[in-house]
């Protein structure tokens, strides 16, 4: 998939309205590796043809 048909369909209005500022927050759930079930709320807005995250700042300021 090449980047105008991204574009294209980020910019659909079904993706704008699961990406756009006031989206509810998508969950990624998985098994820790001690079979503890984990759930991580993550927020995603598309703005100004970029797909933004606010963790990633934190992970830019603060590397681990």
């Amino acid at each position: 998939m090449d980047s105008t048909t991204i574009r294209a369909r980020l910019e659909h209005p079904a993706a704008q309205e699961l990406l756009g500022p006031d989206a509810p927050l998508a969950r990624i759930a998985f098994v820790a590796p001690d079979g503890t079930p984990r759930v991580i709320p993550v927020g995603l807005v598309w703005q100004d043809e970029q797909l933004l995250s606010p963790s990633q700042d934190l992970h830019t300021s603060h590397p681990r």
